[in-house]
């Protein structure tokens, strides 16, 4: 059982691994397994960046942010 696990994670391994090339021969259309990782790996990184852009954006308003505990609410 334990061999079959790690055969399976080899094979997918490769599998992601063929799947990252971008580079493609003049005229070949691409495979399926490239244009799903291509299109998943776009849309989390779509996510990654805008999380980060509203973590920055907090961090930078709370550092300018300076409490006034004479005012009354």
């Amino acid at each position: 059982m334990k061999n079959l696990s790690k055969l399976l994670l080899l094979l997918v391994l490769c599998a992601g691994a063929d799947a990252c090339v971008t580079q493609k021969k003049k005229g070949a259309e691409t495979s399926k397994a490239k244009k799903g990782y291509h299109n998943l790996t776009s849309k989390y990184n779509y996510w990654f960046n805008a999380d980060e852009l509203f973590r920055l954006t907090v961090d930078k308003m709370n550092q300018g942010y300076q409490d006034n505990y004479n005012k009354i609410l």
